[in-house]
């Protein structure tokens, strides 16, 4: 599956997302109160705790 918009600046993904264009992975701080008030929704976050766990990644 191809993209619908490359780009690689997170506010005009935080943008795209909240205009409804499609998925995007954001930093949390970035999105923390659009994810609090419902405007954006986390998707795969189990999976991704997981990754981070079993890989070590620091945060």
């Amino acid at each position: 599956m191809e993209a619908r918009l490359a780009i690689d600046d997170f506010p005009i993904h935080k943008s795209a997302a909240l205009a409804g264009l499609g998925v995007t992975m954001l930093p949390t701080p970035l999105c923390h109160e659009e994810l609090r008030a419902g405007r954006l929704v986390a998707l795969l976050s189990q999976h991704l705790s997981e990754a981070i766990n079993r890989w070590n990644l620091p945060l």
